[in-house]
């Protein structure tokens, strides 16, 4: 029964894998910060002490020899997986009561990964800057702009009055969609004022590039999803847009038939 059970845990772990963690360390823990039983134990042949960090959390497991235990950092610290030990978090953040992660202080918003204060003619709201009415909040130029000739303000946004146009946030202006428009979804239920066409493409297995502004075909091996991202097929692979490769997770490989994802021999160094 306790391998069975500790079976479940391990597939539950692994499954979690898939979305994206590139560290083996983080492997087996990405869902539940817990030790395992028998031949499942992560400590099990460690030699003097080993750590790991929980993702997400203020939490590490200790190896003492085989023996598991999961620690908690002291208050005011996160597990730091670069270092691999208990830190406080960088200056101008702190860590979150609910979450367990480090966030900017008060007043201050997330910007190129250290902690900036908005604008002086902006809020802070839910760790993003708002602007005042009359203008959009432009993310890449950190200020408060107008929205140019051909759009109007929106609730927060740039929208452009054509209709066959969309807006492009990083030219800050609309521009005319190379591939072809989807009607505007016919439920108003929830942000009705936001919802509107959208420019997709109309090839098998494409993607919209919305900052080269232009339609993009995903490579072999790869699946379109959302008009905005190519995803490999393999859950234990992430796709490469600079080699326009599938790169396995550390840790893991294909199987056989090239199909399913398999944990890596360890090394024996």
């Amino acid at each position: 029964m306790k391998t069975v059970l500790a079976f479940i845990l391990l597939s539950l772990i692994t499954v979690s894998a898939g979305g994206g963690s590139s560290s083996e360390d983080e492997r087996g823990l990405g869902i539940l910060c817990a030790c395992a039983a028998g031949r499942f134990n992560q400590c099990r042949g460690v030699v003097g002490s080993k750590t790991q960090g929980c993702p997400g959390t203020n939490q590490f497991l200790q190896c003492n020899g085989a023996v598991c235990s999961i620690q908690t950092c002291p208050p005011g610290q996160i597990w730091n997986k670069t270092q691999n030990i208990c830190a406080a978090c960088a200056q101008g953040m702190h860590v979150a009561a609910t979450k367990k992660v480090c966030v900017c202080d008060q007043g201050t918003t997330m910007r190129n990964r250290t902690c900036a204060a908005c604008p002086t003619d902006a809020v802070v709201e839910a760790d993003r800057c708002y602007c005042a009415a009359t203008k959009a909040f432009d993310e890449k130029t950190y200020a408060c702009r107008d929205c140019p000739q051909g759009s109007s303000l929106r609730e927060t946004q740039c929208v452009c009055n054509n209709r066959t146009q969309f807006w492009n946030e990083n030219a800050w202006s609309c521009q005319d969609c190379p591939g072809e428009w989807l009607p505007k979804p016919t439920t108003r239920r929830w942000f009705p004022s936001l919802q509107s066409s959208k420019c997709t493409c109309s090839g098998t297995n494409q993607i919209f590039d919305r900052e080269n502004v232009k339609c993009y075909p995903c490579p072999a091996g790869t699946k379109a999803v959302g008009n905005s991202a190519c995803v490999c097929n393999l859950r234990c692979q992430l796709f490469n847009r600079v080699s326009e490769q599938c790169e396995f997770i550390k840790g893991y490989m294909a199987d056989g038939t090239g199909t399913k994802c398999v944990l890596a021999p360890r090394s024996s160094g």
